[in-house]
């Protein structure tokens, strides 16, 4: 028997392999990672999910290793949005701390300041940069030239150079706020990047912010954008960006025109403005046959079929959700699996776990209007 463990593993990966595993005379098993999980769970795989560290937890931590700071600054720290469960960035934090000071009495974003200067003056050029790296999910600091480099296009959203912008990425590493994994670089944990990139999108103008990370970026540089803005969902400026996008004549707002990298973006910003993602996908199926997303062998289909079913969560729209199902079940071939959309119709309509917010009525009344 052997293991197989795959980290940072995208969720169509996960499940072909599980599918190899699952095959017949096979002595191999599978264990990926991955930060979230936005697909349903593939069959035959078990989930464990990692919570952050308890409050109390990182108030023992903190206490530990900053023993001069006083118990209720301690506890203040560990309860933080800006520590968020994070024990490097909370002992961070605790680290500020001069005797005879009180951080209990700071608020988010008198702690954030303090974590981001750690002791340093202010540097509105080193924030600037902060924020310009947090727009996107990852990036590559080490590319210079090419169709690929990334760090002179976001640099040049702040109007620094690439070399700046690189000893800035030094400086936030050395603050901790930065990870770098070989030539990937992420403004880490999410909380504080999320955090720098709402403060972006405020302050850059976003026609800029767009042709920078997507018009002229390369197919992942846009993908890193998407899945941030993805995150992004108390930003006004965000949700704006992806109504527009997943309007009619906008970016995403045509699917059977979108590439790979399109569907791709779509399903990691959909999550912003739910009602424009569905009606793009009716907008696709009032093409009738036409509608790439009624082949069976497309992958847009199966993102279509996952985003339907976590957009019929919400109440108001389940029941135009239940119709855009029922017209892809009726091209489906007889299918019992999970990713089907009569699997997707009936765990809606399950009494228990049926993972939508309508109504046992709502449900009822629909069944009738569709008999």
């Amino acid at each position: 028997p052997t293991v197989v463990v795959v980290d940072n593993c995208p969720s169509d990966l996960h499940r072909r392999l599980t599918e190899l595993c699952r095959a017949a005379g096979s002595f191999v098993s599978v264990l990926t990672v991955e930060y979230d999980i936005r697909d349903d769970e593939p069959e035959g795989s078990e989930t464990i999910k990692i919570e952050a560290a308890s409050a109390d937890l990182i108030e023992q931590l903190i206490r530990l290793h900053v023993a001069e700071l006083p118990p209720l600054d301690a506890a203040a720290i560990a309860r933080s949005e800006i520590s968020g469960g994070n024990a490097r960035i909370a002992l961070a934090l605790a680290r500020t701390y001069k005797p005879g000071e009180s951080l209990s009495r700071l608020n988010d974003a008198e702690l954030f300041r303090r974590l981001f200067q750690q002791r340093n003056e202010h540097d509105p050029r080193l924030l600037a940069a902060a924020e310009a790296c947090s727009l996107v999910y990852s990036f590559d600091a080490e590319t210079r030239d090419g169709d690929q480099a990334e760090l002179p296009l976001i640099a040049a959203l702040i109007g620094q150079s690439p070399d700046e912008l690189y000893r800035h990425v030094a400086t936030l590493k050395g603050r901790d706020l930065v990870q770098q994994r070989g030539q990937w670089r992420a403004v880490l944990p999410h909380a504080i990047g999320n955090r720098l990139a709402k403060s972006a999108l405020k302050l850059l103008p976003i026609a800029s912010i767009e042709a920078r990370l997507v018009t002229e970026a390369s197919e992942r540089l846009a993908r890193s954008f998407s899945r941030r803005l993805g995150y992004l969902h108390d930003s006004a400026e965000a949700v704006a960006v992806v109504e527009r996008w997943l309007g009619r004549g906008g970016f995403l707002g045509d699917i059977d025109a979108l590439n790979e990298l399109g569907m791709t973006m779509l399903v990691n910003v959909a999550g912003l403005a739910p009602e424009a993602a569905l009606q793009a996908i009716e907008r696709s199926l009032a093409a009738g046959e036409k509608s790439v997303l009624l082949d069976e062998r497309g992958s847009r289909r199966h993102d279509a079929l996952n985003l339907v079913h976590h957009i019929a969560y919400d109440a108001a729209l389940f029941g135009r959700c239940v119709d855009v199902l029922v017209t892809f079940a009726k091209v489906e071939k007889p299918n019992e699996n999970h990713d089907s959309s009569i699997g997707v119709l009936r765990a809606l309509f399950q009494a228990r776990s049926s993972r939508t917010h309508a109504t046992v009525d709502q449900r009822l009344s629909k069944i009738r209007a569709l008999l």
